[in-house]
């Protein structure tokens, strides 16, 4: 077997071990929840069969696919996101971790105790904030819609270019120290970076999926 041969089979074996993951995790959780496979793929929008395969580790659903899981489930989208190995898995918190695998309390809730949990960790272990590597103009002078993350305005949009900050792809490879710049930094919206989790989303967008604020931005509804 060739060097080329041997890479394809490791990054196969490496795709159906996540798939594998994902999948016990949402049968698990389906479990939980008392719900068939079909009452779920209906609530979620798939198939039943396609749903099926999730489970059994035989597909790998899109980052749009787990988060109409998520939905269905009422468990976070960032719960699946991390299981499924698209978002690196934050500091375990009990009581954060908790109350977002917690079936009967909403999103809205489940989001104030992230960014509780967020604050929190930055309040006991403060970082020194670094100012992010920016650019002096967009790449092939064409930036992205940084309006498609939520929380980013076109006032917010025009600030983050004067500060060279143009592409998806920049704002996923923040650091926490390098959010803490950008936070303090954004005159008149102060936090806002944390506040409404723009590195998560950045990474979503910079590798071409999409999240449900964007497909409402895309459409021109962002309330």
């Amino acid at each position: 077997m060739s060097q080329d041969e041997n890479l394809a089979a490791v990054v196969s074996t490496v795709a159906s071990h996540a798939a594998s993951d994902i999948g016990s995790f949402i049968r698990a959780q389906r479990e939980a929840a008392q719900v068939s496979v079909r009452q779920l793929a209906e609530k979620a929008g798939v198939s039943n069969p396609y749903l099926s395969q999730i489970e059994r580790g035989l597909r790998k659903p899109s980052a749009e696919v787990l988060n109409q899981i998520a939905k269905a489930l009422r468990v976070s989208a960032e719960v699946l996101y991390v299981q499924a190995g698209i978002l690196e898995p934050s500091e375990s918190n009990a009581v954060r971790d908790a109350i977002v695998t917690d079936m009967a309390i909403s999103e809205r809730v489940r989001q104030a105790a992230r960014a509780a949990g967020e604050a929190a960790k930055l309040m006991q272990d403060p970082v020194e904030p670094v100012r992010p590597a920016c650019l002096e103009a967009a790449r092939d002078g064409a930036a992205d819609d940084l309006k498609r993350i939520k929380g980013v305005g076109p006032k917010l949009e025009e600030l983050l270019n004067s500060l060279g900050y143009y592409h998806f792809d920049q704002i996923a490879a923040w650091s926490a120290a390098e959010v803490a710049w950008i936070d303090a930094h954004l005159e008149g919206f102060h936090g806002r970076a944390t506040r409404d989790e723009w590195v998560a989303q950045a990474k979503l967008l910079a590798a071409g999926e999409e999240t449900e604020f964007s497909k409402r931005a895309d459409k021109g509804a962002t309330d």
